[in-house]
């Protein structure tokens, strides 16, 4: 009991100085703050417990002399690249190599025909003429089209009535409905197969140049 009572007292003052976690050269600074630190900051000053730099409290004056390990920056979070912009596809575009303008049959059903003119836009201009139901004379007419493929063309057809060419001619008398649709497929510069529908009436005719 003797020696532990001897130890205490020799060792105990010494023991509690080692334990104390501020220095007590500066008591004033950083009083609003935490109290200073056993670390200098910023341009040689005491660290206050907040993590504040004292503005007067210089760390030499404080008997401070370790320097905070600094904190660690974080390293950047990559920007992911942005998704490369997909190349649309090409529209085709198809186009003719014959100029299919003349005058087109069906050599063994003589009494209808089809006039062709071709642009040089590629651009067909087409009029059917022919016998209705009731045997009358007949015109229809393609004024426009597209091609669907080299030797495909299509478009609508149209019936158009008016007053006759020979009295005064009233333009606002002249009317055009949609009555079907044709697709000329040539198969040749001089053969092709005419597939139309005309009220509602559908029908597929193989057509010639008409030779002269």
């Amino acid at each position: 009991m003797i020696r532990k009572a001897l130890f205490a007292a020799l060792f105990a003052p010494a023991l509690a100085l080692s334990q104390e976690p501020f220095p007590k050269a500066c008591p004033g600074c950083c009083s609003s703050h935490g109290g200073i630190t056993n670390s200098c900051g910023v341009g040689g000053r005491v660290l206050c417990a907040d993590g504040t730099t004292s503005p007067s409290c210089t760390c030499s004056s404080c008997g401070v002399s370790s320097t905070p390990t600094p904190t660690p920056t974080p390293a950047p979070t990559p920007t992911p690249s942005p998704a490369p912009t997909p190349t649309p596809t090409p529209t085709a575009s198809f186009g003719p190599s014959t100029n299919y303008t003349d005058l087109w049959w069906n050599a063994s059903e003589s009494g209808w025909g089809l006039n062709l003119v071709q642009h040089t836009n590629n651009i067909i201009f087409g009029t059917l003429y022919r016998y209705d139901q009731n045997g009358r004379a007949a015109w229809i007419f393609m004024p426009t089209g597209s091609w669907t493929a080299n030797d495909r063309y299509s478009g609508a057809l149209y019936r158009a009535q008016g007053p006759t060419s020979f009295e005064l001619f009233d333009s606002g008398r002249v009317t055009a409905a949609q009555i079907g649709d044709a697709t000329l497929q040539f198969t040749s510069s001089t053969h092709g197969i005419f597939s139309y529908t005309i009220d509602g009436v559908t029908g597929t005719k193989e057509i010639t140049r008409v030779p002269f």
